[in-house]
């Protein structure tokens, strides 16, 4: 029988065989060998392809199942998923960064832009105040400051925040986790947007849950297709991303926050708002989350600090409405008793400082003349086989092209020329063929912008021309 993409397993080694097929597997998944819902094998398959016992084979697939890097399909088998690049480690995307010289893939800030200095200037105030203290065991909620220092952040907002409705986590990936064992069952309906972010669609899958896509546009998800749907399905969760959505880069209207709130209420849903990179906006003028719209204490508030701040950090927080408190309490603590205690104080004092604010400040100026640079490319390029979207903040683009192309195709054309994009297959439950892309500016240069933005536009005119038999050339005098 033929070995499994070259899996071998040491015997002799005093590592659990388990944990050397499991890393194997994360391996080939992280490095694409293993593609976005690729079927895996079989428990029992498997165990006679690499001469291991059955257990051996389900004690890896759980660890993978446990690290949203698998899900199942009742009665189907288990299937690879989606992987962003924020849900790699960091080591993952420094060697990536080394391969790639023009990467719009990567969804976190590079290394050059974290605060090292003013986050070792707080860890050591910590220490020294705190000292062995800040190294307990903490209250699974968390950190009373720091809640307390959140809740007059979010009021900045407009929404009156009690400290108490604030949960602390361990990134937001972890808060997507929580919900999803709160509040959903086996069978449950999610709807989320169309195209969404895959971790959420990953934390669904586990639980089981049916899931339901509703298209998003310009100014937020289509209310038609939702009210549709909704009154069918009777869904027991709507997951969104309002401002900034990603990978769309769309910002709903204040009608469309609205609109979503009372359908959820008429159906009886909860809302999962993901808020990952309203910090971001350019211009002065706050962006409000949805929260700001809710009368009716229906929306789960999520957000992380790792878009801004550092990657790593893994730290956030919930702004959970009452009636769901002790049941996300009770799924935190199952999970991993609290969150580090001394990031909690850290950040803590970094917000007290002030740190926090001036951290924004740096990072919207830098994604400033970033989006500058890329609205400057696009409107300079314009043809009839692209259509693009200019987002009023975060660091993500949705470009789409003539319907007969593949953004497939062009991700791996790409790659071989040095530039990195994520195909808007990548973004979906069940459809497998995008001729969208999403394009982030959130690790490259603005130098690098315009040079890689050619790369990509001529690649793209080169495709549009194999595909309707015309001659190529009406694009590269103006781009090189």
């Amino acid at each position: 029988m033929q070995p499994y993409y070259g899996i071998s397993i040491d015997k002799q080694d005093q590592e659990h065989l388990y944990i050397q097929v499991y890393k194997h597997l994360r391996t080939l998944i992280f490095n694409n060998s293993i593609k976005p819902h690729e079927k895996l094998p079989p428990i029992r398959k498997l165990a006679v392809i690499l001469g291991v016992n059955n257990v051996t084979v389900v004690n890896a697939y759980k660890l993978l199942e446990e690290d949203a890097l698998v899900y199942k399909k009742i009665g189907s088998g288990t299937y690879v998923a989606p992987v962003e690049d924020e849900l790699e480690n960091e080591r993952d995307m420094e060697e990536r960064h080394r391969r790639v010289p023009y990467d719009f893939s990567v969804s976190s800030p590079t290394a050059d832009l974290f605060p090292v200095k003013d986050f070792k200037i707080v860890i050591d105030e910590v220490l020294e105040r705190d000292k062995g203290y800040a190294f307990g065991y903490h209250e699974s909620q968390g950190f009373f400051p720091f809640r307390q220092s959140l809740s007059a952040m979010f009021g900045g907002s407009k929404v009156a925040l009690d400290p108490d409705q604030i949960q602390i986590i361990s990134g937001a990936q972890q808060g997507i986790d929580l919900v999803a064992k709160s509040v959903l069952d086996y069978g449950d309906y999610v709807f989320v947007e169309a195209p969404t972010y895959t971790g959420a669609l990953a934390s669904f899958k586990l639980k089981g849950a049916l899931i339901v896509e509703i298209p998003i546009l310009e100014d937020g998800i289509d209310l038609e297709a939702l009210s549709q749907q909704a009154k069918k399905l009777k869904p027991k969760l709507i997951y969104v991303m309002p401002n900034f959505q990603n990978p769309t880069g769309y910002c709903y209207s204040d009608e469309k926050k609205r609109g979503l709130i009372e359908i959820a209420k008429s159906c009886g849903a909860w809302i999962l708002e993901d808020d990952y990179a309203a910090d971001l906006n350019t211009g002065e003028a706050l962006v409000s989350p949805l929260s700001a719209y809710d009368p009716y204490d229906r929306i789960i508030y999520v957000k992380s600090f790792s878009k801004v701040l550092m990657p790593g950090l893994r730290l956030g927080y919930m702004v959970v409405p009452e009636a769901l408190q002790d049941e996300i309490a009770l799924a935190k603590h199952a999970t991993d008793i609290s969150t580090s205690g001394l990031l909690q104080r850290a950040f803590d004092l970094y917000i007290r400082k002030g740190l926090w604010d001036r951290q924004i400040v740096l990072m919207k100026r830098i994604y400033d003349k970033r989006h500058a640079v890329t609205a400057h490319f696009l409107k300079s390029h314009e043809v009839p086989w692209i259509h693009y979207h200019l987002p009023q903040g975060g660091y993500n683009y949705w470009i789409t092209m003539d319907a007969a192309l593949n953004a497939d195709e062009l991700m791996w054309r790409l790659n071989k020329k040095g530039v990195a994009i994520l195909s808007g297959s990548t973004f979906y439950h069940l459809q497998l063929k995008s001729s969208s892309f999403r394009l982030s500016i959130a690790a490259i240069d603005e130098k690098e912008i315009e040079a890689g933005l050619g790369i990509i536009f001529n690649e793209i005119e080169a495709m549009y021309h194999e595909m309707s038999g015309s001659k190529p050339g009406l694009m590269k005098s103006q781009v090189l």
